[in-house]
């Protein structure tokens, strides 16, 4: 990347210039206001400091594709036009993006999920692909990851370890981003992550693990029958989205202590069943505690 170019002002042209140095001569374009000050200040034949910044200018889809070298007098404005620059690829990233997603998916279906939105429905789209590739549920789950690991000898099996590796990094990237926002939406999904916190001494992310696993079987459903999703309660009616917020808010809060008790204990595990079970005991009546009058 050319970051400066120091060299004799050659010509002045209507938006560029023409920089030389040691007999090779540059085609430097620059704001029309620096233009102006340049014509202005008579500097033909000095020497003069430009900062650069390089680009492509063209779309996404191919085509004609320009290189552009273009000048700046102060090098705050460089960075300026680097982040406006930078904004507009991203802009025409994410419209490309959502042209690919529609044309795959019209119906939009999946952002009928609480949680679901702009950046994670294509995502789910373009990893999973053909939803009828999958036999069942299980076998959809078993390809995300999104499933406890085990372990388990002649003597001992241990479940409810974390998840397993396999399944793409961006779909569980999608599942966690969509479960954490849909556990403050849907109803259903609040009370997964709450019972894991409260009842089963879970942490963060191991309640978040149950909660992506129900956030698959949400994506994969709807994207297979291809139908929009009703929001419903934790009875399985149907509930508005303002009504499932206030129920969440209302029954299905972590408290604080549990919370921290949780943060406390992160990477602990009890040493034997027996020992679990009265962890799980002792949640449930920290819960009551904090429920009493």
């Amino acid at each position: 990347m050319i970051a400066k170019i120091v060299g004799t002002l050659e010509s002045i042209k209507d938006d560029y210039v023409i920089i030389g140095i040691n007999g090779v001569y540059y085609q430097i374009f620059l704001p029309s206001g620096v233009i102006q000050k340049l014509r202005y200040s008579d500097q033909m034949g000095d020497e003069i400091s430009l900062y650069t910044l390089y680009y492509i200018e063209g779309g996404f889809g191919g085509g004609n594709q320009f290189p552009r070298l273009i000048g700046f007098l102060d090098e705050i404005d460089r960075e300026l036009r680097l982040m406006e620059a930078e904004k507009a690829e991203v802009d025409a990233l994410d419209q490309r993006i959502e042209e690919l997603y529609r044309k795959l998916h019209p119906s939009d279906n999946l952002r009928t999920i609480a949680g679901v939105g702009e950046h994670t429905a294509p995502v789910f789209v373009a990893n999973i692909g053909d939803p009828t590739r999958f036999p069942g549920q299980s076998t959809f789950a078993n390809w995300t990851g999104v499933v406890p690991g085990a372990k388990q000898s002649s003597e001992t099996e241990s479940k409810g370890l974390r998840m397993t590796k396999a399944g793409p990094a961006t779909m569980k990237w999608a599942l966690y981003q969509a479960g954490q926002i849909g556990r403050q939406w849907d109803p259903q999904l609040a009370l997964v992550y709450y019972r894991q916190m409260v009842y089963h001494g879970k942490n963060h992310k191991q309640a978040m693990g149950a909660v992506m696993s129900h956030m698959g079987a949400r994506v994969f459903t709807v994207l297979r029958e291809d139908r929009p999703y009703e929001l419903r309660d934790t009875e399985g009616k149907p509930i508005s989205k303002m009504a499932a917020r206030a129920l969440i808010l209302t029954k299905y809060q972590v408290p604080e202590d549990i919370r921290q008790e949780r943060r406390r204990s992160k990477g602990r595990k009890a040493s034997t069943p027996g020992a679990q079970k009265e962890e799980r005991m002792v949640a449930g009546r920290m819960y009551e505690a904090a429920r009493a009058p």
